[in-house]
Formats: C-alpha cells, structure tokens, sequence
C-alpha cells in the first residue's frame, strides 16, 4: 500500500513507513507487530489489485471458487478412503482394511445386514475385494453380522408394516437368505398372516362393500401385491354382494 505524505515512525507503534511510502514488516519489535508478523507467516501471498486483495494460503491455492491442497494424497473416489502417494503396500492394505471394517460396524450400528448387503456396500468402496471378504469374515466371526439375526428381523420389520409372506419370502430370497433359514422365521400358515392381511384390507377399503367381480378382482389384485396368498385374500376380500 502506498502512503501519501509519509512519516518516519517512532517505533512505538509497531509499524514502521519507510522513505518510499511503503508499510514495513521488518522493524516490528512490539506484541502487536508480532500478530503481523504471524499473519504474514501464515499467507503465502498477498496480491494488491487496484481496491481489491487476494489472499492464498500455504497450503491451498485458490481455483475458482475451490481450494486445491498441495498434500500429497491422490484424488480420492467418491465414498472411498484417501490414498496417501507415500504410504507402502503393506500400510496402504492396514489402512483398507481398517477403513473397511470400520464401514462395516458403522453399517450393522444403523440395522442388522444381511452378509450379501454388507458385502456389497463395503465392494462399492473398494477395488480390493479381498479385504472386503475378509472383512466380511470378521464381522461372522464377532457375531456383529448374522445372516439368522437379520431374516429375523427383517420379517418382523414387514410385517409390522402390512406386507404379507410371499413378498417377504421374495425379498430374502434376493438378499441370499436361503430357504431353510427363511423358514424358520417366516411360517405362511400362521394366524398373524390373516390378522395382517385383514388389518391391511380394512385400512385401504374399510366396510364399503363389493357390487360386481371387477371390483372384486381388483381388490385381490391389491392384496397380492402386498404379498398376501390366495388363502389369506379369499379369507379376508368379502364376496360380491348379489342384488
């Protein structure tokens, strides 16, 4: 900054003018010329431009509306763990797989996972799939994620919400859940199914009754699709009234 008139200062002020006009730095003896001094440290460049100044850090430099770091990370994918240029194999797999394991509790903290879900949430943020399955097998191991746990939890969950057997069935069945283990957990015949598929057709229908078989079909079609069988639909879908 230029400084019109200017005057030697006593020193006193913990700024000094020198002969061209210019602020100074150098001279500062004082605590307030201290904090200056910091300052300056601490900015890699400051750009006098007309009314307006620039300032750019150390350790970012200013692109548009971003910072670019100057660290020596590579650009990291989305989701994935910053890779450090410097680190060695050995310490680049101790931190995947860290990384890895620690998605995998943050994952089974929010809701039981079956081992299929798991493993391909944790896939989608590595290319080392051999961390991820043995990962994968760590978590089985600690008994933090069961197969057995989940389908029992999961069939819960649907059913509170109105689904019926079938669609649940399906579900699993697509989440690698095999048929015996489902069975357990999920018997079709049971009395909670009807309650279930009645409570779910009086929400959406109430009492109002059916006049012809369109209705009647598309009232079955609902109730199927909700995943109710044919049993729980004739036992729960009244007749058509005849006139």
């Amino acid at each position: 900054m230029r400084i019109l008139n200017p005057k030697k200062s006593s020193g006193s002020s913990g700024v000094t003018v020198n002969e061209s006009g210019d602020l100074s730095f150098d001279k500062v003896q004082n605590s307030r010329a201290d904090k200056f001094a910091t300052l300056k440290a601490s900015l890699a460049e400051v750009t006098e431009i007309g009314d307006s100044v620039q300032y750019r850090k150390k350790s970012n430099k200013k692109v548009g509306n971003n910072y670019k770091s100057n660290k020596t990370h590579k650009a990291k994918k989305p989701g994935r763990r910053a890779v450090d240029a410097n680190e060695t194999p050995e310490q680049a797999r101790k931190k995947e797989y860290s990384y890895l394991y620690q998605k995998g509790i943050h994952l089974l903290s929010m809701r039981e996972h079956s081992v299929k879900e798991v493993s391909t949430k944790l896939s989608a943020k590595s290319d080392r799939l051999d961390l991820v399955s043995a990962v994968v097998d760590e978590l089985i191991d600690k008994d933090y994620l069961s197969n057995s746990r989940f389908t029992e939890s999961y069939v819960r969950a649907k059913q509170l919400r109105g689904f019926g057997p079938t669609k649940i069935r399906s579900e699993l069945s697509n989440k690698d859940i095999k048929n015996n283990m489902i069975e357990i957990y999920l018997d079709a015949s049971s009395a909670v199914w009807y309650d279930s598929a009645q409570n779910q057709y009086t929400k959406k229908y109430g009492d109002e009754p059916i006049s012809d078989y369109n209705t009647w079909t598309k009232r079955a079609r609902f109730m199927q699709s909700r995943g109710f069988t044919m049993e729980h639909i004739h036992s729960t879908v009244p007749q058509v009234e005849s006139n």
